[in-house]
């Protein structure tokens, strides 16, 4: 996974471009105690600002850098065969699978051992977390109150903040990755090895899975 580095010049133009609070759900886990997941029609209005920012980033030379798909040939193969390994066992989390990458920001969503649920490991500069989620109507919806969602080949996070439904990404992420190990994932990141392990451990715990169903 190749983290993406602009110059400062592209950073405000991607200022410019996005007017988005940003709060990262699951690295502030006190929120999930009075926060709530947005409602069904809260979450059609989550979804039309999606489809505008990527648009608006598809459109604006500077921001489709930050979409452009990096992705080998190789790769591709590896996360389209992954996700159909998948399909046989538990349809409904395959649209999801793989590792997703935005501005400066990736999430990582792996299958579980329990049917209709995954594992979502979230990095953001130097900082990472875990959380799992259940898949219903096409949407994740997280321990941390997040709700995924897919556009396309884009995802998207919606949440509530102080009663306020909204995008929690400042850029779609898109074009999935082959996963990794959540060590692979995370050992680059200014973190403890204890945080490493704690990650780990909670992969393990929870019954997810890197490899294809056996």
């Amino acid at each position: 996974m190749k983290h993406i580095k602009l110059l400062h010049k592209n950073k405000a133009v991607l200022s410019l471009s996005i007017s988005l609070v940003v709060i990262i759900a699951g690295y502030l886990p006190t929120l999930a105690s009075s926060q709530r997941y947005p409602s069904n029609g809260e979450m059609q209005k989550i979804k039309s600002d999606f489809i505008q920012l990527i648009k608006r980033f598809q459109q604006n030379e500077a921001n489709r850098e930050y979409i452009r798909d990096r992705r080998t040939s190789a790769q591709k193969h590896e996360i389209q065969s992954f996700v159909k390994a998948w399909l046989e066992v538990n349809p409904n989390i395959t649209p999801f699978l793989g590792l997703w990458t935005g501005y400066e920001q990736t999430v990582s969503i792996y299958p579980s051992n329990v049917k209709g649920k995954v594992c979502i490991i979230s990095t953001e500069e130097e900082l990472a977390s875990f959380t799992v989620g259940t898949v219903s109507n096409r949407q994740i919806h997280t321990r941390g109150v997040a709700t995924y969602i897919k556009e396309g080949n884009y995802l998207g996070i919606a949440v509530v903040i102080d009663n306020k439904p909204q995008l929690n990404v400042t850029s779609p992420l898109a074009n999935p990755e082959p996963l990794k190990t959540p060590v692979e994932l995370i050992k680059h990141l200014a973190i403890d090895a204890n945080q490493i392990s704690t990650i780990a451990q909670s992969f393990k715990s929870h019954g997810c899975i890197f490899s294809r169903p056996k």
